[in-house]
């Protein structure tokens, strides 16, 4: 049924047809035919067959359009002959010729009709609106629960690796306690070095793993106690056996890159980690260390040497030029003789000045 206003009606057993035929096609079809009789409401319909059979026979023509089933489409064609067959008799399908009565009837029927429609739309519209905010209600619900889920993993994660970084920090500060050495502490507690004794701090270069700042403790010790002479009679940690296990690992060896503000520790650690083979036992680390304080003092000897070499050289080469300016002033020349030159040309001028 066509309202005035435009909208459709449907018995509730049409869409169960719909769903059975599972061709929405159907329901296309129903709209558009409808449509047609609401396109002729406003100049009215006169004859009810004729408008059912030209609103059937747009029907027959969009039936492929709609996708419909040939089945679908010979009813179709069916009622549309029915309608032009009354329309051509004159013997009309649908009674036109109401009484007052009657017709009374039928516009309380339909108005009522009208009434309980409107309410039952307005229900349903009332029951989709509540359907949609408990939608969206529940949707902010999951999304709330998502964000917390989220935000507690991060604070977990956060709090993990606060912890790790505690505990390593807690690890570097004991292995350097081992070895008798300070860390050297910044805001954060991160810790970027150490301090052996009074004379030197060290920094690592770059964040470490605590086998390679055990390892960098370790020679760091041996050379700061190689500065003094004395051999390391043991290890102050347990880095040798990851030395010797990560030392053909390149990345492993970059972690023992060390920066030392004392030039002799600096040398020192350089030398052992250039080595190609990692220190065996303590035995092989004093001697490397040993070794590399040897070359250190013998290259300290040699820049001095240079130095004192140089100094001298510089003070000979002063003294000579001195010496020939003198000489040169002097008219003095290499083989012993004199140039006269000068005293002539004073005489000369003398006379010349006498005379004039």
């Amino acid at each position: 049924m066509t309202l005035a206003d435009g909208r459709v009606l449907f018995l509730k057993g049409f869409f169960d047809i719909v769903l059975e035929k599972n061709n929405p096609g159907v329901l296309a079809r129903v709209l558009y035919h409808e449509a047609h009789h609401f396109d002729r409401l406003p100049g009215g319909w006169g004859n009810i067959d004729k408008e059912e059979r030209d609103a059937y026979a747009r029907d027959v023509k969009m039936a492929k359009v709609f996708g419909l089933k040939q089945e679908d489409i010979d009813d179709l064609i069916s009622n549309r002959d029915e309608y032009a067959n009354a329309v051509k008799t004159g013997i009309p399908l649908t009674n036109t010729s109401l009484t007052p009565l009657q017709e009374a009837t039928w516009k309380n029927h339909y108005e009522q009709l009208q009434v309980n429609l409107e309410e039952e739309f307005e229900a349903l519209t009332l029951e989709a609106a509540a359907k949609r905010e408990a939608l969206k209600r529940r949707q902010e619900e999951e999304r709330a629960a998502r964000e917390k889920a989220e935000n507690e993993r991060m604070q977990r994660e956060e709090e993990r690796k606060r912890e790790s970084k505690a505990r390593v920090l807690n690890e570097y500060r004991a292995a350097a306690s081992n070895c008798g050495l300070t860390p050297i502490m910044t805001k954060g507690n991160l810790t970027l070095g150490f301090k052996a004794g009074q004379s030197a701090n060290v920094y690592f270069t770059e964040p470490v793993t605590l086998e390679q700042a055990k390892a960098s403790m370790l020679m760091t010790r041996a050379c700061w106690v190689g500065t003094g002479g004395t051999p390391e009679d043991s290890p102050c940690t347990d880095a040798l056996g990851a030395m010797k296990s990560n030392w053909a690992n390149a990345g492993f060896r970059h972690g023992l890159e060390l920066d030392a503000d004392s030039g002799d520790i600096d040398s020192c650690l350089r030398a052992i980690r250039e080595d190609n083979d990692p220190p065996q036992d303590m035995r092989a680390l004093n001697k490397r260390v040993s070794r590399s304080m040897r070359d250190w003092r013998d290259a300290n000897k040699r820049r001095e040497l240079n130095r004192l070499n140089e100094d001298a050289r510089a003070r000979e080469e002063s003294g000579r030029r001195s010496r020939g300016d003198a000489e040169e002033r002097s008219g003095y020349v290499p083989d012993h003789n004199y140039d006269l030159t000068p005293a002539r040309r004073a005489i000369e001028n003398g006379r010349r000045s006498h005379f004039e």
